[in-house]
């Protein structure tokens, strides 16, 4: 499933300014030989093999920009192609493997963190190379090296609000992003599901996902899984005989104390209690 950015966070040139800040830039001319390997931590944090044993922070953003020949990319449960005149951005902690397949492949490896995401994550974009950027990314390396950081962070922000007004990647609401969320979450909410983890999923920073949160059903992620999951509780304690500390871990609660905190929270009762005030459900023959 790809994952692309809202229309109501679309930017304009005039109008956007993204707190962002720009960590690394590199400009990789690649041979044939060209590959790395990624190890993965049982945390989920990608640390490279042993030719660094670098780990990273998760939440930076990797964009590869190819300027020509030919590289892939395999994130978790994908592969790319990357070809001339490609962008793609993902988290640093997502790939597995890049390497050339052409006999080079010239691109730029840059590293950085913004405040809210309005690009789409884990897809290819294909956006002509210009003289311009050629300039601007020349001068936002040159920047940063000469140490001054807050300069380089503004060149690449103007540069980055260009590549995704020359994309071609269509543009979705955020209606039809929360129906894919939600329904995510009504097929998962047994599972251990945050919003770092939803938004790492959908390619949305943590702050955006909020955000469409309360603008379509007033509550949190967190508060509107911890519902779902008090009203699938409700279901199992009226229609089963199941024990409380059994129907908290198949709803997704992790113990029983904190189900009950949460049940009585949201029903005024605690599980036992409720289930004796509720009757059980009529079978009309």
């Amino acid at each position: 499933m790809k994952k692309q950015y809202d229309k109501l966070s679309q930017p304009s040139v005039q109008r956007y300014s993204p707190a962002l800040t720009l960590d690394r830039i590199w400009a990789i001319n690649a041979d044939s030989y060209y590959e790395r390997h990624y190890n993965w931590s049982e945390n989920g944090v990608a640390v490279p093999d042993s030719q660094t044993g670098l780990a990273y922070d998760c939440n930076v953003i990797v964009a590869i920009r190819t300027l020509s020949g030919k590289g892939l990319l395999a994130l978790e449960n994908e592969r790319f192609e990357l070809t001339e005149n490609t962008l793609i951005f993902f988290y640093i902690n997502q790939p597995r493997l890049y390497k050339t397949l052409t006999p080079f492949w010239n691109m730029h490896w840059i590293e950085f963190r913004i405040d809210q995401i309005f690009f789409p994550l884990n897809t290819v974009l294909s956006i002509k190379a210009s003289k311009r950027e050629k300039t601007f990314i020349s001068e936002v390396s040159r920047s940063l090296n000469k140490d001054n950081p807050q300069y380089a962070a503004a060149l690449f922000s103007a540069q980055l609000v260009n590549w995704i007004q020359q994309s071609d990647c269509p543009k979705k609401s955020y209606e039809l992003l929360m129906d894919e969320i939600t329904r995510f979450i009504n097929e998962h909410f047994t599972e251990s599901i945050d919003v770092e983890f939803l938004a790492h999923k959908f390619g949305l920073s943590s702050q955006y996902m909020r955000t469409i949160f309360r603008r379509t059903t007033n509550m949190t992620p967190s508060r509107f899984i911890i519902e779902l999951r008090i009203k699938k509780a409700k279901e199992l304690l009226a229609t089963s005989d199941m024990k409380i500390e059994s129907v908290a871990q198949s709803v997704g609660f992790s113990n029983q104390y904190y189900f009950n905190r949460c049940f009585k929270k949201h029903t005024g009762f605690t599980p036992g209690v409720w289930r004796e005030k509720t009757p059980p459900p009529r079978i009309i023959v």
